[in-house]
């Protein structure tokens, strides 16, 4: 989205903000429709919606805006299974959306759920859950129901613990997202212009019934603290952090692209074998803030880690390397050899190391594909019952053309196909298919952030 567009959006969400102090309206369906062109949305779509009152307005909006549009939507629920209503409160939101005309959907979170860092889990499995329905239903994008008050207390969530721009930046209204293997999917946020009391006016203008989540008032979790706090200081202090928020997306996308072009310069290139490489020499050369970064960039991508390493560790790394000595942090090695610095995933991480297990053998069908270490998708043609996957470990000979020259370390964490004992299969640098099989290395892809993958819960 280019600064103009932010800047307009900032100039909105500042002046809905600014009318919680006075005189607060209610969305029209008219203000909805050119939010939705805003983002180009003319296809169909699914609506996610917890029963809230800003997912409830959006789910109003969306169903005036479909019967407008001869469009067709569909609403997802996520069941959390957190609280012993979640059942009883997604069967009144499926009421509530059939009643506007909705299709609806729950999805239910199962399994065993952690007992510290609930939210983020929770998060990552409701966005696993809602790419993977909308790929099931041939559905392309999914809208929520963000609003300019989602932001500020991102913003703020954020600050406290970091000043960087990346970190700091606003939400974006739309983002690509997939479940674990699946097809990318856009989430649009069409709402975040608007504030929460103007959601709140929406569906009480329109008679729509919603639900308080107890949670949202459980100070036990950061973001309800962070969410009272500004409710103290009132409306210009969300407004003041808004517009911060939006500058700082601006200035992120900016260091994203500088780092982008920054590989490039210094030579950088990925590997059907996960791996990447870049000039010694032109990354001594550039400048060491931009050079820092992208290294810190290109570990994340590389390691196939959520989170890239801090940057004080990045720093020391890069140090390392360029007196001609091997780093390792975050699941990744940067080791220099002749011209080039190599970055490959640290062998340990998959084998086995002191407090982490190694990594499982999966099984591979024709069923659907796999999402392996975060680093690859493999997939089968032919169903076979003894094929699995499994890293190359020590036992790789025969097959270092696969690397040309890289560093022979970087082989053992190379996903390597199976059939009983006998390699049958591993990335291929000229042809996508092998013995039936496609090995796609995502390291590319996790550099861009152009599209961000959940795990499977």
């Amino acid at each position: 989205m280019s600064a103009l567009t932010w800047k307009w959006r900032a100039s909105i969400a500042r002046k809905a903000t600014l009318k919680r102090a006075g005189d607060v309206h209610p969305l029209t369906d008219e203000e909805f429709a050119r939010a939705c062109d805003e983002i180009n949305l003319n296809e169909q779509f699914a609506v996610a919606v917890s029963g809230g009152r800003d997912s409830m307005a959006l789910a109003q909006l969306a169903a005036a805006f479909v019967k407008s549009r001869g469009l067709k939507a569909t609403a997802y629920t996520v069941d959390h299974g957190l609280r012993a209503q979640s059942a009883a409160e997604a069967r009144q939101v499926a009421e509530w959306c059939n009643l506007i005309g909705l299709r609806h959907r729950t999805l239910n979170w199962v399994g065993k759920k952690p007992t510290s860092g609930v939210q983020e889990a929770a998060r990552n499995a409701r966005y696993f859950l809602l790419a993977r329905a909308a790929e099931e239903d041939g559905i392309g994008a999914i809208l929520t129901g963000h609003s300019a008050d989602d932001v500020a207390e991102t913003y703020l969530m954020r600050r406290e613990r970091s000043n960087s721009a990346a970190s700091l930046a606003a939400m974006r209204s739309e983002i690509s997202i997939a479940a674990a293997a699946g097809e990318p999917i856009r989430m649009l946020r069409p709402l975040l212009s608007v504030s929460r009391d103007e959601l709140t006016a929406t569906v009480k203008a329109r008679g729509q019934g919603f639900i308080d989540d107890p949670s949202n008032e459980d100070a036990s979790y950061e973001r309800v603290r962070i969410r009272q706090r500004l409710r103290e200081k009132g409306a210009k202090e969300t407004t003041s952090l808004v517009a911060d928020a939006t500058e700082a997306r601006g200035s992120a996308e900016k260091h994203r692209q500088f780092e982008l072009n920054l590989f490039k310069h210094t030579g950088g290139c990925f590997y059907a074998w996960g791996g990447a490489s870049i000039n010694a020499r032109l990354f001594a050369e550039a400048r060491r803030d931009f050079a820092n970064a992208m290294f810190r960039r290109l570990l994340r991508a590389v390691s196939g880690e959520d989170h890239p390493p801090a940057m004080d560790a990045t720093m020391r790394a890069a140090a390392d390397i360029l007196r001609g000595k091997t780093a390792t942090l975050s699941g990744a090695i940067a080791a220099p050899k002749g011209d080039k610095i190599w970055v490959y995933r640290e062998p340990a991480a998959l084998l086995g190391r002191a407090g982490v297990a190694p990594i499982l053998a999966q099984n591979l069908s024709d069923a659907k594909p796999i999402f392996w270490d975060r680093r690859f998708i493999i997939a089968a043609r032919d169903r076979s019952e003894n094929m699995r996957v499994l890293p190359l470990g020590a036992k790789n000979k025969g097959i270092e053309k696969l690397l040309f020259y890289a560093p022979r370390m970087a082989l053992q964490s190379v996903p390597g196909i199976f059939d009983e004992t006998t390699l049958i299969a591993g990335p291929a640098p000229l042809s996508p298919w092998v013995n039936g099989i496609n090995i796609r290395a995502l390291a590319q892809e996790r550099f861009s952030g152009e599209i961000i993958r959940f795990s499977e819960v």
